[in-house]
């Protein structure tokens, strides 16, 4: 898609203002298995596999301090928010009467990409060992690895 709208953070608080990108390609499935009715079971599973790519300059948005200008000039490309390798979800029913019911369900996401420009030793001094420890710096496929 051309012109991708994404969110930025004003000065890294909780305030976020739209931005645009020259561009982003996003590839993936997502499989559902349901079951509505099946005797007192009902649920569903579902699976998903997500790659997003946002291509740079910057088209489009509200930028403020010394690096407005470098990024409307920037070019490459990044990993976007929709880059979700592998997601699973799940949630089951069981009817025992008209009035008695169990469920559970669960999730699970592989994670998002992160951008950190600095050394694994500085991500741990900032975030701790047990943070930096369930990242994979090998899988970063068009992410910047760490330096």
């Amino acid at each position: 898609m051309n012109n991708f709208a994404d969110d930025d953070l004003l000065l890294n608080t909780g305030v976020s203002f739209p931005i645009a990108f020259r561009r982003a390609e996003i590839h993936g499935v997502e499989v559902k298995l349901e079951i509505p009715h099946w005797g007192p079971v009902s649920g569903f599973i579902s699976y998903s596999n997500m790659l997003g790519i946002g291509y740079l300059p910057v088209t489009g948005g509200l930028f403020l301090g010394d690096n407005a200008a470098s990024a409307l000039g920037a070019a490459g490309s990044f990993p976007i928010s929709q880059d979700q390798r592998n997601t699973v979800q799940t949630r089951f029913r069981y009817q025992v009467s008209s009035r008695i019911w169990f469920s559970f369900g669960g999730a699970y996401g592989s994670g998002l990409p992160v951008e950190f420009d600095g050394t694994i030793s500085d991500a741990t001094a900032q975030y701790g060992s047990r943070i930096v420890e369930r990242v994979n710096f090998d899988r970063a496929a068009c992410a910047r690895p760490f330096h």
